[in-house]
């Protein structure tokens, strides 16, 4: 974990978002893993 200072950097950095984007949209397609 982040400490508390910098803990918010998260929400601005592109790969925080582009993990999740990728995450999606690779298994969006299975209903039970």
């Amino acid at each position: 974990n982040l400490p508390g200072r910098i803990s918010w950097l998260k929400y601005i950095s592109e790969f925080y978002y582009s993990t999740e984007a990728v995450s999606l949209t690779q298994w969006s397609e299975y209903d039970h893993i």
